[in-house]
């Protein structure tokens, strides 16, 4: 660690000037990004009656408020601050804005809590009467920890100047305290100002990380648990569990992307932070990107939040599908001139049987369950084949659920669904009481 009381600013400057311009550019496209999402949210009465949605309002807002906490950015450092350019503050406002800049963990905060969200929604499949209750928890305990943490470091005196035009966690003189060598008694702020700084800052940033990776896991393994091996299966039901196995992978695609969103927008801060308490000092070319990529993290979730939403099907149907639905219609056609014809001469056909032989009449009920078995096989050959064909990713969301307009998706069902038994062997039941009716008439 550099000697305590080192003066001279963190950058010459020139790079000071491009690391506030940047910053501020990038703050207000996160501003604007997160000003988009709510407007979209609240502007939509169907969006707005959505768990989902309206944390990721709660999101949003706290997204721009941290955008906003990052305009008035240097101008809360100190005055006297030695080498910074733009300082015109005082030990008040730079305890203000270091508070402030604590209070962004909500952040990351929320957005872990997605992470148990997704979970306990694509369990419950979606039907928020079953997980509601924890909609209110979320609100609520997303502040505890900035508030209370805020609140203990403003006590303890603990935010000042720390680098990079901002404050934050940080004590005066820099590098003063128990690590300093020599040893230089610190004239603001703890002694202990580098274990508290891994303790309230880089500990709960890796929890949030840590906790989001785990519940994505967790959501991944128990889908796949409820896989069944494809040998062990025939007909409908093979095609039911390859739309599972579909399914499954879409959520690992999906639980990646926001997992991969996650650790994008805050390991650049960590590592720059670590370089920092390690040796005193951060490369520039690393200190722009951390910032400017944390600051951009409404921009990131707005990304993710445009690309894991539920796609409106706009697209025409293939030639496959048109010609799949045309073979369907006629045969269709078929069945039902099949079954006209059936049942418009079977009730002659078995009074007279009545007067006949057994062996005539053994024949014709062959005849007509032979009739009965190739109507089912086909409607069921054409519902297999109209179910094989709807299978789209984007019906299915994470964090949004199913589509469920698109009517014509057998799979926008939930995973977890238990398929009702095949409806098959009802038909069957059904046939066989007419039958039975007929020969008793």
């Amino acid at each position: 660690m550099s000697s305590a009381g080192e003066s001279g600013p963190d950058f010459p400057e020139s790079q000071q000037k491009i690391l506030l311009a940047t910053s501020l550019v990038t703050a207000s496209t996160s501003f604007l990004s997160g000003c988009y999402m709510v407007v979209q949210i609240l502007r939509s009465r169907e969006k707005r009656q959505r768990m989902y949605q309206r944390l990721m309002v709660g999101i949003s807002l706290n997204v721009m408020l941290y955008a906003a906490f990052q305009f008035w950015g240097v101008s809360a450092v100190p005055a006297d601050t030695v080498g910074v350019v733009g300082a015109k503050g005082t030990v008040n406002t730079c305890s203000a804005l270091g508070f402030l800049n604590q209070f962004g963990y909500v952040v990351p905060s929320y957005y872990a809590s997605l992470s148990l969200y997704a979970y306990l929604a694509v369990k419950n499949s979606f039907q928020e009467e079953k997980y509601n209750w924890i909609e209110k928890w979320i609100h609520i305990h997303v502040y505890f920890y900035p508030l209370l943490s805020g609140s203990y470091l403003l006590y303890k005196e603990a935010f000042n100047y720390a680098g990079h035009s901002s404050c934050w966690i940080a004590s005066i003189p820099k590098g003063c305290g128990l690590n300093s060598d020599p040893y230089v008694p610190c004239d603001r702020g703890p002694e202990n100002i580098d274990s508290l700084t891994w303790v309230f800052a880089g500990f709960p940033l890796f929890f949030f990380l840590f906790f989001a990776t785990a519940m994505m896991i967790v959501l991944y393994v128990t889908v796949r648990r409820k896989l069944i091996p494809n040998e062990a299966l025939v007909g409908k039901k093979k095609l039911f569990e390859k739309a599972r196995n579909a399914k499954a992978k879409s959520i690992a695609k999906q639980a990646s992307l926001y997992v991969a969103s996650f650790y994008f927008t805050y390991t650049f801060g960590f590592l720059n932070g670590y370089l920092f308490l390690a040796t005193g000092k951060s490369p520039f070319p690393m200190t722009v990107v951390a910032v400017n990529v944390q600051n951009l993290q409404g921009l990131w979730i707005m990304l993710v939040y445009l690309r894991l939403q539920l796609k409106p099907s706009t697209s025409r149907p293939t030639r496959k599908e048109n010609r799949t639905e045309t073979e369907g219609s006629l045969q269709d056609k078929e069945l039902r001139s099949r079954e006209s014809f059936t049942y418009k001469f079977q009730l002659p056909l078995e009074r007279a049987a009545e007067e006949t032989d057994e062996t005539t009449l053994d024949r014709f009920e062959a005849h007509s369950k032979e009739i009965s078995s190739s109507q089912h096989g086909k409607q069921e050959q054409n519902k297999d084949s109209s179910l094989s064909l709807h299978f789209d990713p984007d019906t299915f969301s994470i964090f949004d659920g199913s589509d469920k307009k698109k009517v014509s998706s057998r799979w926008s069902e939930f995973i977890f669904d238990e398929e009702s038994n095949d409806s098959g062997a009802e038909e069957d039941r059904l046939e066989a009481m007419r039958s039975q009716d007929i020969r008793q008439s």
